[in-house]
């Protein structure tokens, strides 16, 4: 299981490649990860899902960010997001909405969070999103919540 301190690890060194340029990120992978093959593998996955770019430029992410935010949220049900078939909401909040979905790749239900549209830099929304998921690995670990 990973700790809490290494998803910190993989979260700052994934905002950090996200400053750069795409053709400056192998370089800094290598160079900060050093012989950590596991770490720059868990890493380059994140960006791997970041990269999708558009003919107009915007990551797959914010177009879907910005579309799915003008959307009524029963209007999603039993729609495909890639994978991710979703089957009703779970609540929502100012940083936006989570749905029960099931992933059809691995076959298991999944949560699905659409973050509500906001102009902030992806280093930013790419924070908002996995601050959640940290601080339920640190309270599943037995540490205090992060703030």
């Amino acid at each position: 299981m990973t700790t809490p301190q290494r998803w910190q690890e993989i979260d700052r060194i994934f905002a950090a490649a996200l400053e750069l340029e795409p053709s400056e990120r192998q370089q800094f992978l290598v160079d900060v990860c050093a012989d950590d093959e596991e770490l720059r593998k868990e890493v380059e996955s994140l960006l791997a899902h970041d990269s999708a770019e558009s003919v107009i430029g915007k990551s797959a992410v914010e177009q879907a960010t910005q579309l799915l935010s003008k959307v009524d949220k029963s209007e999603l049900e039993n729609k495909a997001i890639g994978p991710y078939k979703i089957l009703r909401s779970l609540g929502g909040g100012g940083m936006g909405q989570v749905y029960l979905g099931h992933d059809t790749r691995l076959n298991r239900p999944v949560a699905v969070k659409l973050l509500a549209f906001y102009e902030a830099t992806e280093a930013e929304r790419v924070r908002r999103f996995i601050a959640p998921v940290l601080q339920g690995v640190s309270q599943q670990a037995g540490a205090a919540p992060s703030r």
